[in-house]
């Protein structure tokens, strides 16, 4: 392990203080330009992530692959009715509704004069899900990576990738960063855009800023080039204000992290063997125009880099040297200019989801290395990670989406409950042939789950067609849940979770593999 901070507690407290005094007096002389500024006294803006599913009172908003965008009425959930819905041009990605209006973005729509494939953003009235109106499309060049609400402002960022010139244009790899203004629904309209060099891979919103992960891809000198843009105008006009540069690739979106005035951001180099190393780099956006590392702390010789949650001040990784020996490391940040590893914890199996809850955490992972059975652990983090219970779920041989998509996996406190989708990978799939009731098995898998105690209990699973995708707890009807797969939505009754019952089937599409044959 190796920090780099300042060298003694002295020249650290003298720094500290002087930075201080700067910060101030540079305050006090641009205020009313600096985002921070903006924010001060303003109403708090909501953050809000897209997704693929939306429940709002009894309709259920869906994002199909394959049909597009799909109104439910689950105000009976034993009886849930198709309303209509809209199609989508190009390649559904996710969406927002407010308003029963629908913002979906979507990449691949079409392809410019110059041989540029495009995006857009579309809004959709669905008040009417029978007769959806169209209401708009804001065209970006590339491919839609990844959005964000904050406030009454979608902020959208594309990738243009260098093999799109297919005319020999001279521009090259680019982000772009559009805001619409949502303040009105029902009329949307795009207030600016930007275009920076680069392709960006991930983002983290505040209210004040948006933080764009632009990672190279020299295996000689892997860095992340970190974009802030100035989002604070509440109406969406946006800047990009300064950049700063970390070691190592930044590929997910729970390595960017803003806590307590501080940036942290977890990056990886060096591969999959012992000449692997996960980097924290902690960076002071108190001057987005200049932002400054301020510390940064090495875990060398640690391999792949698995999963990275970040929780108040604590920073959680998983890596990998050897298939039987993966470790669990977790960081105290609460000291932004010297972070400190309390512990390295070698595990049992490979942990690929970690979700902090208060004093616990719970991790869904494999049981040995990377392709085995799906498990299920508790750890008590009130100090160094303490293992509480681990246990098998779903069928053997599964695997999760949530493995990869952490809103797959459902966690219900008041339930007490667990909803962990599982599916085969293909060749594995036990349920094969004419026999098999929905082409493949794959469903839900139903966990107990005392965060009190820590303690675990499998309970029981419900098959579905399709890969599911979301489960989604009814309100107000705790013995009923909503399983969404590409294919179908089901109700299940979980009166008893041990032996969970679907008590409706709702096809959204139908697989060619179902078409009768000559």
């Amino acid at each position: 392990m190796s920090v780099r901070s300042h060298s003694t507690c002295g020249m650290r407290a003298w720094t500290r203080v002087a930075i201080i005094v700067a910060a101030l007096v540079a305050a006090a002389l641009v205020a009313p330009a600096t985002p921070a500024a903006a924010g001060i006294g303003s109403e708090p803006r909501l953050i809000e992530e897209s997704d693929i599913v939306r429940l709002e009172a009894h309709r259920l908003y869906i994002l199909n692959p394959f049909r597009g965008l799909q109104v439910v009425d689950v105000a009976d959930v034993d009886h849930p009715q198709m309303l209509g819905g809209a199609p989508v041009l190009g390649h559904p990605m996710e969406m927002y509704v407010r308003d029963a209006v629908a913002f979906v973005t979507a990449s691949e729509v079409g392809t410019s004069e110059e041989g540029t494939p495009f995006g857009n953003i579309q809004a959709i009235d669905v008040r009417d899900p029978s007769r959806p109106v169209v209401l708009g499309a804001f065209r970006v060049d590339g491919f839609v990576t990844d959005s964000r609400i904050v406030g009454d402002v979608l902020y959208a960022v594309a990738n243009r990738y260098a093999w799109y010139d297919y005319f020999g244009n001279t521009d090259r790899e680019s982000t772009t960063v559009l805001s619409v203004n949502l303040a009105e629904p029902r009329a949307p309209h795009e207030v600016e855009r930007i275009r920076f060099p680069g392709l960006a891979t991930r983002i983290h919103a505040t209210q004040d800023l948006l933080y764009v992960a632009q990672p190279n891809r020299d295996d000689a000198n892997p860095e992340t080039r970190i974009t802030f843009v100035d989002i604070h105008d509440p109406v969406g006009a946006i800047h990009a204000v300064g950049e700063v540069t970390v070691r190592g690739i930044v590929t997910n979106k729970f390595q960017l992290f803003q806590a307590e005035g501080a940036l942290r951001v977890v990056s990886h180099e060096g591969g999959l063997g012992t000449s692997g190393t996960q980097r924290l780099t902690v960076v002071d956006p108190a001057d987005p125009t200049q932002p400054r590392v301020v510390s940064e702390l090495s875990l060398p010789r640690t391999g792949g880099l698995w999963a990275t949650r970040m929780d108040g001040d604590r920073v959680y990784l998983v890596t990998l040297v050897r298939v039987d020996a993966p470790v669990l490391h977790a960081i105290d940040a609460s000291d932004p200019w010297e972070p400190v590893l309390m512990s390295s914890l070698e595990l049992p199996g490979l942990l690929r989801l970690v979700l902090p809850r208060g004093d616990r955490l719970l991790a869904l992972g494999t049981d040995h290395g990377t392709r085995a059975d799906l498990t299920l652990s508790t750890f008590d983090v009130t100090g160094p990670p303490v293992p509480l219970d681990r246990g098998p779920v779903g069928p053997d041989g599964a695997y999760s989406p949530a493995l990869w998509d952490d809103r797959a996996f459902a966690l219900s406190e008041g339930l007490g409950l667990a909803l962990i989708p599982y599916a085969f990978p293909s060749g594995r799939d036990p349920c094969q042939g004419p026999s098999c009731p929905h082409g493949r098995a794959s469903g839900l898998a139903l966990v107990d789950v005392n965060l009190a105690s820590g303690d675990l209990t499998p309970r029981g699973r419900a098959d579905q067609a399709g890969t599911v995708q979301r489960a989604i707890p009814t309100p107000g009807l705790p013995n009923r849940v909503l399983s969404l797969s590409e294919r179908t939505l089901q109700t299940i009754d979980i009166a008893n979770r041990d032996h969970p019952v679907v008590t409706a089937v709702l096809s959204l599409a139908r697989d060619v593999s179902d078409f009768p044959h000559p």
